[in-house]
């Protein structure tokens, strides 16, 4: 079965993920399972402190410091439940039909990796709970979008329901499937697409662009393409503002500087200052 992961942590970005899931469902007509991982290495499930240094022979010690670990844990646990109750009460009044939750006491992308299988989509927040006030992404957020092969829908903290959706193109195998998926997806029906890709405007860079379009066009959507010169986390993102769009889509790998850019040694830059929600397509 086919359904939307939506990750939850508690942090500030929690709202937004449950908003745009609840609009993902209702467009896709999806389930939505609402999933919370307590990471085993903050709560361990057993605390063997038996060889630490000075106190291998202080067993009343061991055996306090295991129980609070054990109480740690199962407060954790209870918090998480609350948030998921919360969290599907809320979907529900946004008007998601079916709704289910889940929590696991683990590994986060191991999870994730396990449900893959069976998940459309996975909905995560550009922050985290563990995200250091310095950074402005999500501690697994990069190792995810590495590790996943399912589409990713990174979520802002407010919500805003998208008009128009940017896709990046660089005429890329991963670009390519992106535009399939947005040529056969319903979540963007109703939206008006923009192709842009940043580079010279030439005929080299304009065809590719064109057929693109051609492709959305073939199936009902609006296309618009657009060529723009510059760096381009600056580009995509003045260009973003300037056409008010609140959906980016791009492809996780390119042959371009777009793969350099997002995959590469810049791969935080699209993250964190890309406006609105990315959709990253692998």
């Amino acid at each position: 079965m086919n359904r939307i992961i939506a990750c939850i942590d508690g942090s500030p970005a929690t709202r937004g993920v449950c908003d745009y899931a609840a609009w993902a469902s209702l467009k896709l007509g999806t389930p939505i399972h609402l999933l919370h991982v307590l990471d085993r290495k903050h709560y361990p499930a057993d605390s063997d402190l038996s060889g630490t240094i000075g106190l291998g022979s202080r067993e009343h010690l061991l055996d306090e410091l295991a129980r609070l670990d054990e109480k740690r844990r199962g407060l954790g646990l209870k918090q998480g439940q609350l948030l998921l109750e919360a969290a599907q009460e809320h979907v529900t009044k946004l008007g998601a039909q079916e709704t289910d939750t889940l929590q696991r006491h683990g590994d986060f992308l191991d999870t994730l990796r396990d449900m893959q299988a069976q998940s459309a989509l996975f909905v995560m927040g550009r922050l985290g709970e563990e995200t250091p006030p310095a950074r402005l992404i999500g501690s697994h957020l990069e190792s995810a979008i590495r590790t996943l092969t399912r589409p990713i829908l990174v979520t802002p903290v407010a919500f805003e329901i998208p008009q128009r959706v940017m896709l990046g193109f660089d005429n890329s195998n991963s670009a390519r499937k992106a535009l399939e998926l947005m040529a056969e997806s319903p979540l963007f029906r109703g939206l008006e697409c923009h192709i842009v890709t940043v580079g010279k405007d030439n005929a080299e860079n304009r065809q590719p662009l064109e057929d693109a379009a051609t492709i959305l066009r073939s199936v009902g959507l609006s296309a618009v393409t657009a060529i723009v010169e510059g760096d381009v986390e600056l580009a995509l993102e003045k260009y973003r503002k300037q056409q008010e769009i609140g959906l980016t889509v791009m492809g996780a790998y390119g042959h371009s500087r777009l793969r350099h850019f997002f995959m590469g040694s810049n791969t935080g830059n699209m993250l964190r200052m890309a406006g609105g929600a990315l959709l990253v397509v692998r």
